[in-house]
């Protein structure tokens, strides 16, 4: 049964769900994940994850997150 194309707006709506490799359908919150499971660098989300293994037009953004997350935890280190 397919769910109603309004409820899986309202999804990623609430949920704030980005695609950032659209390559291998990765998302932000995904890469957020790895980061807290200590990929720190695009080299690691590669492994984990394939994020710019093809294209490569992810790999700025999926850095810009990794370091976001890094500079958050960093501040609730702190």
């Amino acid at each position: 049964m397919h769910t109603p194309l309004l409820s899986r707006i309202v999804f990623v709506y609430t949920t704030r769900l980005m695609y950032v490799c659209l390559c291998r359908a990765v998302t932000d919150t995904e890469i957020r994940e790895a980061a807290n499971s200590g990929t720190h660098d695009l080299e690691g989300l590669n492994d984990a994850l394939g994020v710019g293994a093809n294209c490569g037009s992810c790999r700025e953004t999926a850095q810009a997150i990794i370091d976001e997350h890094l500079a958050e935890a960093i501040s609730y280190a702190a």
